[in-house]
């Protein structure tokens, strides 16, 4: 599991939840940081107890963490701790037919396609951060609400 994956897992049950404010998705960020910068990106110090963890992370900040953090931090030790991977193909994309391609729809030669366009595996835009977007080639899908809310150039 890499940092991105874990973020992404916590978002999602962050969206779950259906939270008020941004406040534990900022939070998240914060954490995130903190592991690209003082790890590398390295989810190995999330094998060290959670409350060392925590300490880890209030010395990084220089003063005690905040509700949000503590429960991001929560989150993502439950996250990670269950291997979770449900949201991510088994397979790598093989091939991607592109001719002929509709608006509405893009066929995939891999058995595990219908996994990326579950609609659990979506989020919301608001809540993506530069830990989340993906640096990696793949197969990626956005899903538009209302497709008569695009300007007329795209339709």
């Amino acid at each position: 599991m890499t940092l991105q994956e874990l973020t992404l897992l916590v978002r999602q049950e962050f969206d779950r939840r259906n939270l008020k404010s941004n406040v534990r998705y900022n939070a998240l960020d914060h954490v995130a940081k903190f592991i690209r910068e003082k790890y590398n990106g390295n989810l190995e110090v999330l094998y060290k107890p959670k409350d060392e963890f925590k300490r880890l992370y209030e010395n990084y900040k220089d003063k005690k963490i905040n509700g949000a953090e503590s429960s991001a931090i929560n989150e993502m030790y439950k996250q990670f701790s269950s291997g979770s991977f449900s949201y991510l193909p088994k397979t790598p994309v093989k091939s991607v037919s592109t001719t002929n391609i509709k608006p509405q729809m893009v066929e995939c030669s891999t058995p595990n396609a219908e996994d990326l366009m579950n609609d659990n595996n979506f989020m919301k835009v608001s809540v993506l951060s530069d830990v989340m977007i993906p640096d990696k080639p793949g197969l990626y899908a956005i899903k538009i609400k209302d497709v008569n809310d695009l300007p007329s150039p795209i339709l």
